[in-house]
């Protein structure tokens, strides 16, 4: 857009920049959407507007019905008096509309700089703001705080990492402010100068001012625009950040209606300067179900669904791609360049496929803009370009941070950071350096600032670390983890849940890193010692499937040399993730984990390794001695400490002993009494589980609505923590819950919904009860053949696994059996479990679906 432009046609007339229609200057009502299809069509005035182009103008970044622009355009006929479309919109069928009026477009006098006291520039060196060449996404609530800063400061940088969109956001910024600048705008592209002396004197030609070797190019420029109301927009000032702060220091000063509104990664520090960190655009939430409509809610799936359109013509995120096109998202931290890039990739990719090549993101994303500035036109480049300006000790220190793949504390940085060249006390002052360049994140949010820096920066500063050779540091990091750790485990049993996760939790990806290197290359010590401090972090993150793989990277590693407790932290992991086999199923780790905990003096790690076996012993029905003595050792070891996490867990799984026993008074009591601890400790994870066991004992005790109640909110609170481990526990009990009350439609909905989530996070017993839960509702829904299928399956799994039954399940079992003995003829119920005992785990998962039924 190179001024304000307005239109008339018959008796209307439109100011763009205003968005206002008049009628023989009378305002007429035009909603928001009707005035952007009016503007998309005068745009394209005399050709057809396909649906396409009109909508992209209208609903940017949105996905919507076509309808939506029928109804616009209706709205707008009626708005222009024109119901029939015979004076100004003609229907073009199955392609789009077409603008017929004779229109008259004319320039708001003084919306762009044209000429300044003492000189007349030549029509080529006038320069407004350039027009759009895309559409332009999110980004209202930045719009309106910028202009909002504009109107009462001199002097705005918006300040932020390359490819952010700081650029596009100024001339966004600049184009809405034309009507506030009598005298208009001026444009300085700075990225093409390489001398700091070159400043001042381009803004003179910009203003079309003759240099004169009298005075300064600074002062000549100061001396037009002292009575001047302007706004100066200089762009990309970050390699000439003292001559652009030169420049500007004299117009803040001596220019009370000049605005500047500056672009650059750095801020200019200038007295009266006004920073504003661009961030990254809204990224969708983390989480494997992710809906196209849920993700199509942040900015940066909107972006990537506009410009794809653009790569392919057209594009409709779909449910399916959905999560993979969040994953991307999110991985790229909703950069607009790296949008912008990876959206162009669709032709040769799917989301899912890109999203699987994101772990090296310059060899995806290699290629951009060919009429882009040089280092805007790659996202390598861009990145390149803000390292070359740095400091040899930035760049060490940048590259160094790469190995915290998710940020890290100043501890942390110090931990990986120091070095003869930078000593402990430099590593602050340098972090303040690149915070201020735009290269590292301060997150001041959580209880210790955390510095990070974006995936495409972070992957940029790893491969300069490769090169550099320092494969040390991320020894170094792991080793920091390991120590971190060692101190998490020890504050775990008496730390309030939201407190230890502010402190700890924020480290799992940090940790994955680590426990992932240190097993690649051969540090299988350090891999395992990390891995026995991995549990309450397991729990508390629901990394339950990266534990499963680390205890079984673990295992055979663990030797007469290696240290006790480690080896009896790995092997009771190990065997915790298998939760209830009965039995004749217990696995000999068990036993060998309690031999090493008790021969290494560890009362809170041989109190869980009891407790555990105990739970693996107890089967509904059966008294088993053993297990209740294992239950109250695993009590009495702790009962000096209380409170503490585990001997309240202790208490919970003794009371579960009993429960199975029969006694669910001393269940319902030995619960209690840990649910008072959990909560005087704040352990939200714990009195969650607490719930869980309530609602069981009450369901069996016949209170089913007190075990719904109970379950419901447990339900609730589980996904407010995004507890998935235990949400999928509660899934699969209100399924049996809502099924024993009639309820088959809810008993579905959670079992289903129990099943996904079970699978996505690896607990495949939970996934097997959830499975049976819908064969009882599908054969509470005459689907017999489905279910007879399905308790197949189920039978086979419980047969090889030694997986028992709970009294739930075997309830909901018994009653699924009789309902199809009953209605099935026997051979054909024979057959049809049969069948289902040979299905895979897609195949059963499967037949939950009535759209998609195995064969």
């Amino acid at each position: 857009m190179n001024n304000v432009r307005r239109f008339s046609f018959g008796d209307y007339a439109l100011n763009e920049s205003r968005r206002e229609l008049t009628r023989d200057g009378v305002p007429v009502e035009l909603g928001s959407r009707a005035m952007d299809v009016l503007l998309a069509l005068l745009n394209r005035a005399g050709r057809i507007a396909t649906k396409d182009e009109i909508m992209r103008d209208a609903w940017s970044g949105m996905i919507v019905a076509q309808n939506n622009l029928t109804t616009q355009v209706a709205h707008l006929r009626r708005a222009l008096n024109d119901p029939a479309g015979r004076r100004y919109i003609q229907t073009v069928p199955g392609r789009g509309y077409r603008f017929v009026g004779d229109i008259m477009e004319q320039a708001v006098p003084g919306a762009v700089i044209s000429a300044v006291i003492g000189a007349q520039p030549a029509p080529h060196e006038r320069h407004g703001i350039p027009a759009d060449t895309s559409s332009f996404v999110g980004r209202e609530q930045e719009l309106s705080d910028i202009a909002a800063r504009i109107a009462v400061r001199g002097l705005v940088t918006i300040v932020g990492a390359g490819g952010v969109g700081k650029t596009r956001m100024a001339l966004r910024v600049a184009a809405a402010q034309l009507d506030n600048f009598t005298d208009g705008i001026v444009l300085l592209e700075l990225a093409p100068l390489t001398e700091p002396g070159l400043v001042a004197e381009a803004l003179c030609r910009k203003l079309g001012l003759p240099m004169l070797t009298d005075r300064s190019a600074t002062e000549a420029a100061v001396s037009v625009l002292r009575a001047r109301r302007m706004l100066l927009v200089l762009d990309n000032a970050e390699h000439l950040l003292a001559a652009t702060a030169a420049l500007a220091e004299p117009i803040l000063r001596h220019c009370p209606g000049v605005r500047m509104l500056v672009t650059s990664r750095e801020a200019l520090s200038v007295a009266g300067e006004v920073t504003y960190p661009l961030p990254s655009l809204s990224v969708p939430r983390a989480g494997p179900f992710i809906t196209a409509a849920d993700a199509m809610r942040s900015e940066a799936v909107q972006l990537f669904a506009d410009r794809a359109a653009d790569a392919l013509g057209s594009y409709t995120l779909s449910d399916q791609d959905a999560p993979a096109v969040a994953t991307i998202c999110r991985r790229l931290d909703g950069m607009p360049l790296a949008m912008e890039l990876v959206a162009a990739r669709l032709r040769m990719l799917n989301p899912i496929e890109i999203a699987a090549r994101l772990e090296n993101v310059f060899r995806l994303l290699n290629v951009g803009s060919r009429t882009a500035l040089p280092r805007h036109q790659t996202l390598f480049a861009t990145i390149d370009w803000s390292f070359s300006l740095l400091s040899e000790a930035e760049q060490i220190t940048l590259r160094r941070l790469s190995v915290f793949v998710d940020g890290c504390t100043l501890d942390g940085a110090m931990a990986v950071c120091t070095c003869p060249i930078i000593g402990t006390d430099n590593v602050f002052d340098l972090l303040t350096k690149l915070v201020g360049k735009s290269l590292v994140i301060a997150e001041t949010a959580g209880p210790a600032t955390r510095y990070r820096m974006l995936e495409t920066t972070r992957q940029y500063a790893a491969e300069k670390l490769a090169a550099a050779g320092e494969t040390g540091r991320r020894q170094r990091m792991a080793e920091y983890l390991l120590e971190l750790f060692s101190l998490a485990d020890m504050e775990w049993p008496t730390t309030g849940t939201d407190r230890w996760v502010a402190a700890y939790g924020v480290e799992s990806e940090n940790f994955r890193a680590a426990v992932d290197w240190a097993f690649s290359t051969g540090e299988l010590a350090l891999g395992a010692d990390l891995v026995a401090r991995a549990g309450a972090l397991a729990d508390e993150m629901s990394l339950q499937v990266d534990l499963r793989r680390w205890t079984d990277a673990a295992i055979p590693h663990l030797s007469p040399a290696t240290n006790l407790r480690t080896a009896a932290s790995v092997l009771y992991l190990h065997t915790a993730l298998a939760k209830r086999q009965g039995a004749q199923a217990a696995p000999p780790e068990r036993a060998r984990a309690i031999a090493l905990f008790r021969q290494a003096g560890d009362p809170v790690g041989l109190s869980r390794a009891l407790r555990q076996t105990a739970m693996a012993r107890a089967m509904p029905g059966a008294p088993d001695a053993d297990a209740v003595a294992m239950a109250e050792e695993a009590v009495a070891l702790l009962r000096h400490l209380a409170p503490h996490k585990d001997l309240a867990t202790a208490m919970a799984h003794l009371g579960s002993v009993h429960f199975f026993a029969g006694d669910h008074d001393s269940a319902r009591r030995l619960n209690e009494a840990a649910l008072a601890m959990r909560r005087a400790l704040g352990d939200s994870t714990g009195m969650l589980a607490s719930r869980v066991n309530l609602a069981e004992i009450l369901f069996l005790d016949g209170d089913g609505p007190g075990a719904l109640r109970h379950a419901a909110d447990a339900e609730a609170e589980a996904r407010n923590r995004n507890a998935l481990s235990t949400l999928a526990l509660i899934l699969s009990n209100l399924a049996g819950y809502r099924l024993h009350d009639g309820d088959r439609a809810g008993g579905l909905r959670a079992a289903t919904e129990g099943l996904r989530l079970s699978r996505a996070i690896g607990q495949d017993y939970l996934a097997v009860m959830c499975l049976e839960h819908c064969a009882l509702a599908l054969a509470l829904d005459g689907a017999l053949d489905t279910a007879a299928g399905l308790l197949g399956f189920t039978d086979a799994h419980y047969a090889v696994s030694g997986q028992t039954r709970e009294r739930l399940e075997q309830a909901g079992y018994e009653r699924l059996e009789a309902i199809l003995r009953t209605r099935l003829p026997p051979r054909y119920m024979d057959a049809l479990h049969a069948g289902g005992c040979a299905w895979s785990q897609q195949a059963a998962d499967a037949a939950t679906r009535h759209d998609l039924l195995p064969a």
